[in-house]
């Protein structure tokens, strides 16, 4: 039986696993109307199958459960590690990181912004730190 979910409901599902996602909700129904994803517009309102949305998601059935990973641009990402660690960076530590450990952080540039994979970032940004012996615990 299929039913039909809003995109706000969708992002509610996304954000209780990742609460600073960058998904937003204009993303989600850009999604789902490129991707022909069974969906129905009513008024200003879309309605999504939820089925045919995982399955376009997920078009390899991969049932594992993986934790979703914490994807930041450059700033939130300096936000972040500032909240926890210090010494304070700025987003030119971040972008000297970045540079440095290429190879060991995933990222994508998407238009003027980079999308950071902040687990991989933040193990590497404490490495470089601790390289320049200014990492305090």
């Amino acid at each position: 039986m299929n039913y039909y979910l809003t995109p706000l409901f969708i992002l509610r599902k996304i954000k209780a696993m990742d609460e600073e996602t960058i998904f937003r909700k204009r993303n989600i129904i850009k999604f789902t109307t490129t991707h022909n994803v069974l969906h129905h517009k009513v008024g200003n309102c879309y309605l999504i199958d939820f089925e045919d949305f995982m399955k376009t998601i997920n078009p390899l059935k991969i049932n594992k459960s993986y934790p979703i990973p914490r994807i930041r641009t450059v700033e939130s990402a300096t936000k972040e590690y500032n909240r926890i660690h210090k010494p304070r960076i700025t987003h030119h530590v971040v972008a000297d990181c970045l540079k440095k450990y290429k190879d060991e952080i995933s990222y994508l540039k998407s238009e003027r912004q980079y999308l950071i994979n902040y687990d991989e970032l933040e193990k590497q940004l404490i490495k470089f730190m601790k390289e320049k012996n200014k990492f305090i615990q």
